[in-house]
């Protein structure tokens, strides 16, 4: 069917076409492979998790990197990742994208596709994942304050001064 698919649109996108090219049972076969692709999208969710990345060579450093784990919270993955890499550093973790395929209702740990298994937090990283987040918005907050105390005229001296570092 995606080969009739392809060939159809081909035939449409040909520079100049209209679509007189194609006849009516031709139009009534492709919206028919349109409405059968929209009823079952290949991918049907994604979510953002976190990549632990791991050095293959521990001593040095020197080997590949590859996925060691790929989980949903970030808390999750510094957990995982801790003292695992290179002479006991922490691994490196990367914000990427799963996807769901198919058309199932249901999502099983298997279901998604990413670079390996996605680990779900535990009670202790959903408290450090909220923390993390709070840091995120305490930071965020101090930068919008400020950039608006620039906007407003104040120098860099006189952020200083506010702040009792002067």
């Amino acid at each position: 069917m995606y080969e009739r698919l392809k060939e159809l649109a081909e035939r449409l996108t040909e520079p100049g076409t209209k679509c007189q090219r194609l006849s009516m049972s031709e139009v009534h076969e492709l919206s028919e492979a349109v409405l059968e692709l929209l009823e079952k999208p290949a991918i049907i969710e994604t979510k953002q998790v976190f990549a632990v990345i791991q050095n293959a060579d521990g001593t040095e450093g020197r080997g590949p990197n590859y996925v060691m784990a790929v989980c949903e919270a970030e808390s999750t993955a510094r957990r995982l990742g801790k003292g695992k890499d290179v002479q006991g550093s922490d691994c490196g973790i990367v914000p990427t994208v799963a996807i769901r395929i198919g058309n199932q209702a249901y999502a099983t740990p298997c279901s998604w596709l990413a670079p390996c298994r996605i680990y779900e937090p535990n009670a202790e990283d959903r408290v450090a994942e909220r923390e993390l987040q709070q840091q995120r918005a305490a930071e965020r907050k101090k930068r919008d304050a400020l950039e608006r105390a620039k906007a407003a005229g104040l120098s860099d001296d006189d952020i200083k001064a506010l702040r009792g570092e002067v």
